[in-house]
């Protein structure tokens, strides 16, 4: 089986952050976890073409108006979700942070810069749920992300 570009990429990024058996499986699923409490999934489409890199975040008891409001007034606005996008899993009865990155040339210095901006994000997004604080992260970086360091490695 050809090995595709996200695949080797996956597999560079891991053994950079010191998660040398990082790869997707047959499914084209990976997944690792951030302080023990974000989950990043990576899901390779079926043509292989793109990768989907998302983020469940914490579960709601109840809808809530406000958190609602947030997240579709944060997808709206793009800058307010850090250039993510907000969806409903209706199978899982989640709501996740998703980025979709196309395209197979990619280097791994800007897949890097991809994956440390998305899970800054998710972090901060995860941190704003579990505090029921529903405006968009306060401090960011110069890409429009949550500002700091990941801790790296992924564990």
């Amino acid at each position: 089986m050809e090995t595709n570009a996200f695949e080797e990429l996956i597999r560079q990024f891991g053994a950079r952050v010191g998660l040398p058996e990082m790869k997707l499986d047959e499914a084209g699923l990976c997944r690792v976890v951030l302080d023990e409490t974000v989950n990043l999934d990576f899901e390779l489409s079926s043509d292989g073409q793109m990768l989907y890199v998302y983020s469940a975040l914490p579960p709601i008891d109840q809808m809530e108006t406000e958190l609602m409001k947030a997240l579709l007034a944060a997808d709206y606005a793009l800058h307010r979700s850090c250039n993510c996008r907000f969806a409903f899993d209706e199978n899982a009865n989640e709501f996740l942070l998703l980025e979709t990155i196309s395209g197979n040339g990619m280097d791994l210095e800007t897949f890097d810069q991809i994956l440390q901006h998305f899970a800054r994000t998710a972090t901060a997004w995860h941190t704003n749920c579990r505090r029921r604080e529903f405006g968009p992260p306060k401090a960011t970086d110069s890409e429009g992300g949550p500002s700091g360091e990941m801790h790296l490695p992924f564990v």
